[in-house]
């Protein structure tokens, strides 16, 4: 269970993987202590390799997971060590600027909101924000963005289902319903298909435009374009249920497009891996995750009900210290 055996008296807990680059992850990390909130835990999920040659164990909490987890089994174990009530992760890389958390645990008072996604820019893309992902119907996962000289229009290329996996906030609570990211997915649609649970869920995911990371060029996620297609193809079967069948003209247009818009052999190699994962994927008996997902919303309703009766408790109290006052 995430966070299992520590109350959560903590309001945020920060979560950095180290995933071998030292001189990304310490700075990262810098960023982090010095610009993080007073109620917050910063925790190092290590795979053992990182010796803390700064000894900071006193500002930091380094948890080691096992040798040979990917990404998103160190990420988990992340959630799963945390206490705080709303998880962030960041990947090493990511910059984070001044009061860049305090806006987006804000927008958690909303007790139906799963997740916040900051803003990220990159210096080799000034002028664009990434504002989280998006999906469409064939499988497909974007990247949704907007004008970084009007970013509090929030004027978005696509609507967001949720964070980018470079950094996103989640609440712990729903976090820990879903069971967190799939690590049988690639790292580049893992959270997409976490934003897709939540969504089915009935939970929201918004942008805050006031969060902002920075960072030379977004951490490269990238998996071969043969694990990539295979993966997408698993996001289409799993999610097709909830999120609509687009049609076979439309999935065929869609493919098309990824195939003409790389060079012809990535776009091959790509569309071979989504036919394989089509032979096993259709054929896959999806009730368990269908199942989950029902079980699951109705705690996820039961959650925000309990906390919406918390706010309107800590309201009446607040209220009766301002009178006594």
């Amino acid at each position: 269970m995430f966070g299992q055996g520590s109350p959560a008296v903590i309001r945020l807990s920060v979560v950095v993987p180290f995933t071998q680059r030292v001189d990304q992850f310490e700075s990262t990390l810098v960023s982090v202590l010095e610009n993080r909130p007073s109620d917050c835990e910063v925790v190092v999920v290590n795979d053992g390799t990182y010796a803390d040659p700064y000894d900071i164990g006193d500002e930091v909490r380094f948890v080691n997971g096992s040798p040979g987890k990917n990404l998103l089994e160190l990420l988990n174990f992340g959630g799963q060590t945390a206490v705080g009530e709303v998880l962030h992760f960041v990947l090493p890389g990511m910059i984070a600027q001044p009061g860049w958390a305090t806006s987006a645990i804000a927008r958690f008072s909303d007790a139906r909101i799963a997740s916040v996604s900051p803003g990220i820019r990159s210096h080799r893309r000034p002028t664009k924000i990434l504002a989280g992902v998006s999906y469409r119907g064939h499988g497909k996962r974007v990247v949704s963005e907007c004008s970084a000289k009007r970013v509090a229009a929030c004027q978005l290329t696509y609507p967001v289902f949720g964070p980018t996996l470079f950094a996103g906030f989640y609440r712990r609570s729903f976090f820990e319903l879903t069971g967190g990211f799939d690590s049988t997915m690639s790292v580049s649609t893992a959270d997409i298909d976490l934003g897709l649970t939540l969504s089915t869920l009935g939970l929201a995911s918004v942008f805050e435009p006031n969060s902002l990371l920075e960072c030379d060029t977004p951490p490269s996620l990238a998996d071969s374009q043969f694990s990539l297609g295979k993966c997408e193809e698993r996001l289409f079967w799993k999610h097709r249920q909830e999120r609509g069948n687009p049609g076979a003209a439309r999935r065929l247009l869609g493919l098309l497009g990824e195939l003409l818009s790389r060079k012809p052999h990535q776009g091959l190699v790509r569309i071979a891996g989504r036919l394989l994962a089509k032979l096993s994927s259709r054929h896959e008996d999806n009730s368990a995750y269908q199942v989950h997902v029902h079980e699951s919303a109705k705690i996820a309703e039961f959650l925000i009900k309990q906390a919406e009766f918390r706010q309107q408790e800590q309201a009446v109290r607040a209220n009766s210290y301002r009178r006594a006052a």
